[in-house]
């Protein structure tokens, strides 16, 4: 448990870093460098456990600190560059992304340990990641124009760009910028800037209803993933390791917000709702079908049934607020915050 427990040590504390690297560096190359070094971290415990127990927990907190910062970046990196009407869809993307390579994992694990042992897993998962890092440097930052010479992307964040502020009163933004900018500054100054830099990101009424959102969301997951296994062996003997426990949920919520972005978008393009509208139906859908069917799990007295309420719960939950309150963080902030309200959100 403690080495399971390691990953999320590193893993709160990069969320909020990783979102002031990638508007400071752009978030192409703070992704892949993260996604470089996180690989690494992967291929190296096979090592560490030759050392240590404390070495792999070290490694697992490594490993952490490097993926908390990809959702802060790819929320950056979407919201200067994705419309209104396509980014249930876009962030849908991502979740199905998840989803399929935790059911790949599933499957390949357990197949990897018995032909080649449990080394060959971190070997094989590390590998990918590494030649994924070499793929997102070699197509996504830079391309080869026709003239022979090395043009960075359109989407490329531009260092001479001016960034973005959020709006404000004209004094108090004359202030901020004279306390970044001045070379003379105190340490004391520059705590009051960031306390007010955070304070115009949280203080507001939707931004703390998204982070209440997020926080529901969070907990019917990892209860449902966490416990409901546990709860199945119990009432009905199927093994936490069941092939069903652990990849049709995932299925489902891969299916469910395939379908729940995609409306979603279309309901925003063609008017027939406000963005507001569909942003709060998609969240109170979600949780209202997570919450009952959670309820209903737990009536049933045989498996099937049971395990037909766990997936439509879990479906409710992924699907609903992908399209809600997810999407509404690249709605409700500035290009250069969302990645910052992201990461205090994920937090």
């Amino acid at each position: 448990s403690e080495v399971l427990a390691a990953f999320f040590y590193g893993y709160i504390w990069s969320q909020i870093p990783g979102a002031f690297l990638a508007q400071r560096y752009g978030g192409h190359i703070v992704l892949g460098v993260c996604a470089l070094l996180w690989s690494i971290s992967t291929l190296a415990v096979p090592y560490l456990a030759t050392l240590s127990h404390h070495h792999v927990v070290v490694g697992r907190i490594t490993l952490g600190l490097f993926e908390g910062s990809v959702f802060p970046t790819i929320y950056h990196l979407f919201s200067s560059r994705i419309p209104r009407d396509e980014r249930s869809r876009s962030l849908a993307s991502i979740s199905i992304g998840v989803f399929s390579g935790a059911v790949f994992s599933f499957v390949a694990s357990p197949l990897l340990m018995h032909h080649f042992g449990w080394q060959m897993v971190f070997y094989f998962f590390g590998g990918l990641g590494l030649v994924w890092s070499a793929a997102w440097f070699a197509f996504c930052i830079f391309y080869e124009s026709r003239d022979g010479h090395d043009v960075p992307l359109p989407c490329f964040p531009s260092r001479q760009a001016k960034r973005l502020t959020p709006a404000g009163d004209s004094e108090a933004q004359l202030n901020r910028d004279h306390l970044a900018q001045s070379q003379a500054q105190t340490w004391y100054r520059r705590l009051l800037w960031l306390s007010e830099e955070a304070r115009s990101i949280v203080a507001h009424k939707v931004v703390l209803a998204i982070f209440y959102s997020h926080f529901c969301h969070n907990i019917g997951a990892f209860v449902m993933m966490s416990w409901l296994p546990t709860f199945f062996d119990e009432a009905f003997g199927l093994g936490g390791s069941s092939l069903v426990l652990t990849c049709v949920p995932y299925v489902a919520m891969a299916v469910a917000v395939t379908f729940a972005s995609s409306y979603a978008d279309d309901y925003i393009s063609s008017g027939a709702f406000t963005l507001c509208q569909v942003r709060r139906m998609s969240t109170i859908v979600g949780f209202l079908g997570a919450g009952t069917f959670m309820m209903l799990i737990g009536v049933f007295s045989s498996p099937a049934g049971a395990i037909f309420c766990m997936c439509v719960a879990l479906a409710c939950n992924g699907g609903g607020p992908v399209a809600g309150y997810e999407a509404a963080k690249l709605d409700v902030a500035e290009a250069d915050y969302v990645g910052r309200l992201q990461s205090i959100s994920n937090t």
